[in-house]
C-alpha cells in the first residue's frame, strides 16, 4: 500500500481566509493577517514533521478543521485573541495563554491560574 499524503485543499484555504475576514471585519488587514498567522502557528507547533508555519496555505485538511474550530470558539467567546502593541498576538484558550511572536516565529505558552 502506498503512502497517504494529505495535501491542503485550495477550497479549504480560501474558506479560512474568508472566515477570518468576516469574523474580524472591524480590524485592518495587517491585524487580520496577524490573527491568521498566529492561529496557524499555534495549530502547527506540534506537527510530527516538526515544521511549524504561519502560512495558512500550508495547513492540511485536519489542521484546517482545527483552524475552523478555533474561529468558531473565538466567535462564541470561548477563545480570546488580540494583537499586542509589539505586533505579537495573544490567544487565550481553555486555561492557556499563548503569545505568538513573529520574526522569528515563536510561541510562548503559559497555564493560567484558576
Amino acid at each position: 500500500m502506498g503512502e497517504v499524503v494529505n495535501h491542503p485543499s485550495a477550497w479549504g484555504q480560501r474558506r479560512l481566509r474568508v472566515l477570518v475576514d468576516e469574523l474580524f471585519s472591524g480590524s485592518d488587514t495587517d491585524a487580520r493577517d496577524a490573527f491568521r498567522q498566529a492561529i496557524t502557528a499555534l495549530l502547527t507547533r506540534d506537527r510530527y514533521s516538526g515544521t511549524m508555519t504561519e502560512e495558512s496555505d500550508d495547513l492540511d485538511d485536519a489542521e484546517q478543521m482545527g483552524f475552523n474550530a478555533m474561529l468558531n470558539n473565538i466567535e462564541h467567546g470561548l477563545t480570546l485573541i488580540r494583537r499586542l502593541p509589539s505586533g505579537s498576538v495573544e490567544i487565550r484558550d481553555r486555561g492557556w495563554c499563548h503569545k505568538v511572536s513573529f520574526h522569528p516565529l515563536r510561541i510562548t505558552s503559559l497555564r493560567e491560574a484558576g
